[in-house]
């Protein structure tokens, strides 16, 4: 069988969302909750772009939260498969932040 090569490119998707009051705990920092969930939003766009089906989430490896994102500020997610294998894939997921 043989094996498509297909480009990084192929499925990136880069999106920015800005964070609401709503978004935010009593701190006024985004809940860690929204920006995992807006981050499973972008991976799993860029999966349905490599596999062409539908996909699921099975395991995060690891998400580390360096600075508190306040309300007011945009949030920028890059995304792209870097590995796959059968039914497997990788990703690379960068953050951004830009502030108010």
């Amino acid at each position: 069988m043989d094996k498509e090569t297909k480009m990084c490119s192929a499925s990136k998707v880069i999106k920015t969302s800005r964070v609401f009051p709503l978004d935010t705990n009593n701190h006024g920092t985004l809940y860690g909750g929204k920006l995992m969930s807006m981050i499973d939003d972008v991976a799993s766009i860029s999966a349905s772009r490599h596999a062409r089906c539908d996909i699921v989430t099975a395991s995060t490896d690891s998400v580390d939260f360096l600075i508190p994102i306040q309300k007011d500020d945009s949030v920028c997610l890059e995304s792209f498969v870097t590995w796959s294998e059968l039914h497997q894939w990788k990703y690379l997921l960068k953050s951004y932040l830009k502030t108010s």
